[in-house]
């Protein structure tokens, strides 16, 4: 135990094919289970995924009993800006005091904005306590290193930019919105490896995918066929297990493709067909807010849907008339 009162217990610290071999020394998985970071191990090192308060501070102990140099943390990169993935930013700032914090300039924009960041953390609070219930950590995190009202990004990154941290670890910047205007995925051509955050959707439990096109339902399958194409090897979600394999990776993209279409083209018919969004949002939440998704609070996923719905309301024609 350290100040934070966070566990010491480790997660999978590599990257394992299905034989038991390791696909890269470089790449060790940190944080919580529903919530890890992903470092990558080059002459610099960064870490993908920044997390909330208690899988940041469970990652920083995990990181030191390893032996590394904090120092060595160039990159804190930010995949999007929901709070899920950024309210872990001031404790890795605090522990690696030299790294920059990394996302899109969109990104960027809205964790400038107080208000934002102040909910940002009442959701923290919630996915906190429910680690806590399920015993996936021994306490919470405490408060915050500092009073920060905003959080910041240091460099703003667009499709095409790299962060080269030498030794094979070269990273590559991929806009892939849909999900949120903000999102990236990253790259890793070395090992083949595709870090998609939550370009894919949400895993609530195995086999069941909660579609997440909350900006866009035609640039969130847009997104997923511009990662497809590059034939990764390993798809490495925010949220869920990493995927490997041929076989794996062509049915990861088919299940999410799949729970888009299937979800898109029943929203649309029950708008089409007169039914109020407000009680089409109830039935949908009443289906869907069960196992991993109850980690986040009710208001969090109800608004989620009202997003989807909205964003079917807006192309559902356009697209389910020919689709």
């Amino acid at each position: 135990m350290n100040r934070s009162g966070v566990s010491r217990r480790r997660l999978n610290k590599t990257i394992m094919q299905s034989d038991g071999n390791r696909i890269h020394d470089s790449f060790t998985i940190l944080g919580t289970q529903h919530f890890p970071s992903y470092l990558i191990k080059g002459d610099r090192y960064a870490l993908i995924e920044t997390g909330i308060s208690c899988s940041a501070a469970l990652a920083i102990q995990q990181f030191h009993d390893l032996g590394l140099d904090p120092r060595l943390v160039e990159y804190l990169l930010i995949m999007h800006a929901h709070p899920d993935h950024v309210t872990g930013v001031p404790f890795l700032l605090e522990a690696f005091p030299k790294a920059k914090v990394v996302g899109s300039a969109a990104a960027q924009k809205v964790l400038s904005k107080e208000k934002a960041v102040r909910s940002f953390y009442l959701e923290d609070q919630v996915l906190s306590s429910a680690l806590l219930a399920r015993g996936e950590i021994s306490a919470l995190a405490g408060s915050r290193p500092e009073a920060e009202t905003v959080i910041p990004v240091h460099l703003a990154v667009k499709q095409g930019d790299e962060l080269d941290l030498g030794r094979d670890c070269r990273l590559k910047i991929l806009e892939t919105p849909g999900h949120s205007p903000c999102s990236i995925s990253v790259f890793w051509p070395t090992v083949q490896a595709l870090f998609i955050s939550d370009a894919g959707g949400f895993l609530p439990s195995p086999g069941r995918n909660f579609p997440c096109f909350f900006s866009g339902f035609q640039t969130y399958l847009d997104s997923l066929q511009r990662l497809k194409q590059l034939a990764p090897q390993v798809i490495i979600p925010a949220h869920n297990p990493v995927v490997l394999g041929e076989q794996a990776v062509a049915q990861y993209w088919g299940m999410a493709e799949q729970a888009a279409h299937k979800l898109g083209r029943e929203i649309w018919e029950a708008l089409k067909a007169g039914e109020e969004s407000g009680v089409l949002a109830d039935k949908i939440f009443q289906e869907l807010y069960q196992d991993d998704l109850t980690l986040y609070s009710e208001k969090n996923i109800r608004g989620c849907i009202e997003a989807l719905i909205n964003r079917i309301a807006e192309t559902g024609d356009d697209f389910f008339k020919t689709g």
